[in-house]
């Protein structure tokens, strides 16, 4: 019998997919909070398994601190307001990037046939897919891997209109590897539609 427990986030990591199992029914807490840990423990103890303490470092996460976009035609420039980088995004050069906006729909291998986005800003309309944080321009949905493509050739930034609507605000994952060097943000459908 275990007297004392000290309870960690990492705790309900290892013993989470077995309680699942068994039934959510028994821990109706926040994910990962300490709360939920100890009440899973509490279970598994219940059940008379034995547990094993896993050390769990939860990684820092980048977060940008200061960033604005904008678009102009005709000499009227104008904010977008919804803009926000994506994290693990490669940082914009010192004065920042002025490039020609080049829409390819939703990035399909067919919608990159014929246009030149080297040098330019390509926008991606792109839909949130099952699952996660995942979405259908990124490598990880496994779809259209229109931010890859687009950084193989050579765009100077990516911009995602997330296929949401309302004023909202995006950090999903699949940003193309910071390697390539290529900026990604994401924008709402709200402003995407009056923009592009």
């Amino acid at each position: 019998m275990v007297k004392s427990h000290t309870c960690c986030p990492g705790n309900a990591l290892v013993i989470a997919p077995f309680v699942r199992s068994v039934g959510s029914s028994v821990c109706r807490c926040f994910q990962g909070t300490c709360r939920c840990g100890r009440l899973r423990l509490l279970l598994i103890f219940r059940l008379g398994f034995e547990t094993e303490r896993v050390p769990f470092v939860i990684p820092e996460d980048w977060t940008p601190s200061d960033w604005q976009a904008s678009y102009s035609i005709d000499g009227k420039t104008t904010a977008l307001e919804s803009a926000f980088p994506v994290g693990k995004t490669a940082p914009t050069p010192e004065g920042g990037i002025s490039a020609e906006a080049v829409w390819v729909g939703v990035g399909s291998e067919a919608d990159f046939l014929g246009r030149d986005v080297k040098g330019k800003a390509v926008v991606v309309y792109s839909t949130f897919v099952p699952g996660g944080r995942s979405h259908s321009a990124s490598r990880r949905a496994r779809i259209f891997n229109a931010n890859e493509r687009a950084s193989k050739l050579g765009a100077a930034m990516i911009i995602n209109v997330m296929a949401v609507p309302g004023d909202a605000r995006f950090n999903p994952l699949g940003a193309p590897s910071a390697d390539y060097g290529v900026p990604l943000i994401t924008i709402n459908q709200d402003e995407g539609y009056l923009r592009f």
